[in-house]
C-alpha cells in the first residue's frame, strides 16, 4: 500500500496462486480483474477486461552436472512462433522450494536471447561460482524464471540437485615450483564419505595422467575441521613450459569430483633457437637445443604469406635453402612445450 495524495492509495497485490486442473498443454486463459472501492463497497470496477494468461508455451528446465565446481545448463521450449528478446534469470533456491522468494539467491541474469519457432533454446554449460564449490550451496537445487516481453506473467522452472552437496570442501589448492621439484598443497575445511585424493598431471600435448594417490586423512572419510595436505612432484620437468595439476576426489562410494586446476609456467624451461649463419647467401641453418624434440616450421615473407611448412623435424640442426633474396620470419612451434618462437632471416 503505497500513499498517493491525501484521499488515494496505491495497493499491489503479488504472489496470487491460481490452481489449474490439466496444463500438461499449452493453453490461453482469459481473466477479468475487478476491484471494490474502500469508501463505497458497492461500487466496483472492472481493472482488467479479458486479459489474456498464457499457460505452457514456455517451458523452462534445467540439469545440474556433478562436476567440482557444481555446473549447470538451462533449455527452454518454446511452443509457439518465434519470440525475440526474451530473458531469463537463475537462483538458488531456498525454501519453500520451487517459490520464488526473497531468500532465493540471484546467481545470473542472461542478455536478451531469441526463441526459435517450436524448438529448443541452450544456453551451454554454465558456472555459478563462488556458491557451486560451497560444500552448503552446491547442494541446492536452482530456480529458472524466464520473462517474456508483453507478458504478464514470467515460466518457472526447479532444477533439481540429484548430486547433493561436495563431498569436501576445499580452502586451499597451491602449486608451486621449487628447484627441480613442483610441491602441491591443499586444505579440506569439511570432508564427507572421502576415500582420498588422486594427484593428476597434465602436460601441453597430453591428457590429464594420475601421478599420486593421497588417502584422507578424516577418521572414516568425516571431518568438519582443517586438514592439511601435500605432495612433492619430484620428476623434473623444468624443461616443459606449462604444467596442469589437479585433485581428483574420491568417495568411499565410488564417486568422484575434481578441484580448480593449477599451472606451473617454466620461465626456465624456455626454449631458444639460433640460426647460423644470418645474413646468409644459400644455406642458414636452424639450430635447436638438445632435447628440444619435435618441432614445426613455418618461413613467411614481410607480407605475411607463406613460403615454406616443415612439419615434424626431430634433427637439432635443420638447413634451410634455395631461398630467394629478401627478409623472412621463422615461425618454430615446439610440439613438447607449446611454444612458438619467432626468429628474423635475412638472405642475401
Amino acid at each position: 500500500k503505497v500513499p498517493i495524495d491525501g484521499t488515494s492509495e496505491r495497493i499491489t497485490i503479488q504472489n496470487i496462486k491460481l490452481t489449474i486442473p490439466d496444463c500438461s498443454t499449452k493453453q490461453t486463459l482469459k481473466f477479468d480483474v475487478w476491484a471494490s472501492q474502500a469508501a463505497n463497497g458497492k461500487n466496483v470496477h472492472c481493472v482488467v477486461q479479458n486479459g489474456s494468461l498464457v499457460i505452457n508455451e514456455i517451458r523452462p528446465s534445467g540439469l545440474i552436472y556433478c562436476t567440482n565446481p557444481r555446473q549447470y545448463e538451462v533449455n527452454i521450449f518454446n511452443n509457439g512462433p518465434a519470440i525475440d528478446n526474451v530473458s531469463f534469470k537463475v537462483r538458488l533456491d531456498y525454501s519453500p522450494i520451487g517459490i520464488l522468494n526473497s531468500t532465493d539467491t540471484l546467481i545470473y541474469t542472461s542478455g536478451l536471447i531469441n526463441l526459435p519457432a517450436n524448438d529448443t533454446w541452450t544456453s551451454g554449460v554454465l558456472a555459478y561460482l563462488p556458491y557451486s564449490a560451497n560444500y552448503v550451496s552446491s547442494g541446492r537445487p536452482l530456480l529458472v524464471e524466464v520473462t517474456v516481453p508483453l507478458r504478464p506473467n514470467s515460466s518457472l522452472a526447479l532444477i533439481q540437485n540429484s548430486c547433493g552437496p561436495l563431498a569436501v570442501k576445499f580452502t586451499s589448492f597451491t602449486a608451486t615450483q621449487q628447484k627441480d621439484k613442483v610441491v602441491l598443497n591443499w586444505q579440506t575445511a569439511f570432508e564427507q564419505n572421502n576415500k582420498g585424493f588422486e594427484v593428476q598431471r597434465k602436460l601441453i600435448t597430453g591428457d590429464y595422467q594420475t601421478i599420486a594417490y593421497v588417502p584422507s586423512q578424516a577418521k572414516d572419510g568425516n571431518s568438519n575441521r582443517a586438514l592439511n595436505y601435500a605432495y612433492n612432484d619430484m620428476d623434473n620437468l623444468s624443461s616443459i613450459k606449462n604444467i596442469f595439476y589437479r585433485l581428483k576426489q574420491i568417495d568411499i562410494d565410488g564417486k568422484t569430483s575434481y578441484s580448480e586446476i593449477r599451472v606451473i609456467k617454466n620461465e626456465a624451461g624456455k626454449t631458444d633457437v639460433f640460426i647460423y649463419p644470418n645474413p646468409s647467401r644459400e644455406v642458414a641453418n636452424l639450430i635447436m637445443p638438445s632435447g628440444t624434440g619435435s618441432v614445426d616450421i613455418l618461413i613467411t615473407d614481410m607480407s605475411g604469406s607463406t613460403i615454406r611448412r616443415i612439419n615434424n623435424i626431430t634433427a637439432d640442426r635443420y638447413p634451410i635453402r634455395s631461398i630467394n633474396p629478401g627478409t623472412y620470419l621463422i615461425k618454430i612451434y615446439v610440439t613438447k612445450t607449446g611454444e612458438t618462437l619467432v626468429k628474423k632471416l635475412v638472405v642475401l
